[in-house]
C-alpha cells in the first residue's frame, strides 16, 4: 500500500467567548500546523505547535496573565492540519508560509539556511564561490553551517590545489601583473598562460574529490606519478609532485570534514505515521523532496524502489528546481540535529540497499516505542 500524503486542513469555527470547551471537543491534542483567520477572512496567524488543542485554547483564555494572546472577538475560524513528526511539521509550515507570504517567507527563518560551495564549470578557469541559491548547470557542495566554515574550506582548497581566488574575467593569455596573488605566486597563474585549461580543470577535479572526502582518488595518482618520475631519474619533477602531495596532506589535517554534492544529495526520510503498520517516507533526489508518501511496512521491499524511480524521472521539472535549496536546507537541518522520530537513510547504495537500512531503523524505532510504553517495574 502506497499513497501520497495530502495535507488537508480542518476548519473549526471560533467558539463563543464563554464556550471554550468547544475547542476541546473538536481539536486533537496532537502536533501540527494551524492558521487563524479574522472576521474579514484575513490570515492573521500561521504557526506550528506540538499540541494543537492547548495552543488554540490559549487564544480564548480570559485570564489576565495571557491577555496578549486573547483572540476572542477577533478570530472567526481556526484551521489546523495534524502531523506525525517534526520533519513533517516543519515541511508543512514552510510550504504554507511560502504559499501565503511568497515575498517575505524567506525572512521568517522557518528552516536554517545553510551555505553552499559553488563551482561553475562553464567558466574558462573556474573559481570557488559562496552561494545560498541554486542555478542550473552549476555544481554545489555542502552543507556549511556558517560562512566562516565555508571560507576556511575555500582558502584551504585554493592553497592546496593552487586555484585562482582572483575576480578577473580571464580571456586569452593577457597577464594581470597587478594581481596580488600573481605576485605572491599562490595560484597556478592561468592569466599568464602558465597552465592550460585542461590542466587547471584536472586540479579542480582533485579539489572536488578532496571536498567529498575521496582522498585516495587524489593521492594515488600523485604517488604513482612520483614513483614513475623517480624511476625515470626526473627528480626535479618528482620533487614538485611530492610538494603538491604534501600540500594536500597538510590541507586534510586542516580540513577533516567531507561534504556532499548537491546533485547526488539522495536520501529517504523515514517518519512516523498515525498507524504502526505504516511509515511516511520523503523521497529526496538531487536535493529536493520529490514526494512524501505513506508506505505499508510489510511491502516496502517493492514499494520503495518504485517510489525512488519515480522521483528520478521527475527530477527535471522546473517547479522542483526552484525548491532545491529550501528542501536541501530542511533535510540538512535534521541531519545536523537528528531527532528520534526522524531517520534519514542515504541512497548511495541504491534503493534496494536503502530498504534494508529503513527496515532496521523501523525495527529500532518500534523497539524504542515498545520500551517506552512498557509499565515501569518497582
Amino acid at each position: 500500500m502506497v499513497r501520497p500524503v495530502t495535507f488537508e486542513f480542518t476548519t473549526v469555527a471560533a467558539p463563543a467567548a464563554d464556550d471554550a470547551d468547544e475547542i476541546r471537543r473538536q481539536v486533537p491534542a496532537k502536533s501540527g500546523v494551524f492558521r487563524v483567520f479574522d472576521v474579514h477572512d484575513r490570515l492573521i496567524l500561521l504557526d506550528k505547535t506540538h499540541n494543537l488543542r492547548e495552543r488554540i485554547e490559549r487564544f480564548h483564555d480570559g485570564d489576565g496573565a495571557t491577555r496578549a494572546l486573547d483572540l476572542r472577538g477577533i478570530a472567526a475560524r481556526f484551521e489546523y492540519c495534524r502531523t506525525d513528526s517534526p520533519f513533517e511539521t516543519l515541511y508543512l509550515l514552510h510550504a504554507q508560509r511560502r504559499r501565503w507570504f511568497p515575498r517575505t517567507y524567506h525572512r521568517m527563518r522557518t528552516i536554517p539556511r545553510f551555505y553552499l560551495l559553488k563551482i561553475n564549470p562553464r567558466q574558462r578557469f573556474p573559481r570557488i564561490y559562496t552561494a545560498r541559491q541554486v542555478k542550473r548547470g552549476v555544481r554545489y557542495f555542502g552543507p556549511f553551517a556558517s560562512r566562516a566554515e565555508l571560507e576556511r574550506v575555500k582558502t584551504t582548497l585554493e592553497r592546496a590545489f593552487r586555484l585562482r581566488p582572483c575576480e578577473y574575467n580571464i580571456r586569452g593569455d593577457r597577464p594581470y601583473p597587478d594581481c596580488l596573488y600573481f605576485q605572491m605566486r599562490t595560484c597556478s597563474k592561468p592569466c599568464n598562460g602558465e597552465i592550460g585549461r585542461d590542466a587547471y580543470m584536472a586540479d579542480l577535479d582533485d579539489a572536488v574529490a578532496f571536498v567529498q572526502g575521496r582522498d585516495e582518488a587524489v593521492r594515488r595518482p600523485m604517488i604513482e606519478a612520483m614513483e614513475r618520475l623517480a624511476a625515470e631519474t626526473r627528480f626535479e619533477e618528482a620533487a614538485r609532485v611530492r610538494k603538491r602531495l604534501e600540500r594536500v596532506e597538510r590541507a586534510r589535517r586542516d580540513c577533516r570534514d567531507a561534504y556532499l554534492d548537491l546533485g547526488r544529495f539522495d536520501f529517504v526520510v523515514v517518519m512516523r505515521s498515525a498507524s504502526t503498520r505504516t511509515r511516511k517516507l520523503a523521497i529526496v533526489h538531487g536535493g529536493s523532496i520529490a514526494a512524501i508518501e505513506e508506505h505499508a511496512v510489510d511491502g516496502m521491499e517493492a514499494s520503495v524502489p518504485r517510489s525512488v524511480e519515480r522521483a528520478r524521472e521527475a527530477a527535471g521539472s522546473d517547479d522542483r528546481r526552484q525548491r532545491v535549496y529550501e528542501d536541501f536546507c530542511l533535510v540538512s537541518h535534521f541531519r545536523a540535529r537528528p531527532v528520534a522520530s526522524v531517520d534519514i537513510v542515504p541512497l548511495a547504495d541504491g534503493a534496494e540497499g536503502a530498504v534494508e537500512s529503513i527496515a532496521a531503523k523501523i525495527r529500532a524505532s518500534t523497539a524504542r516505542s515498545t520500551k517506552a510504553q512498557a509499565p515501569h517495574r518497582a
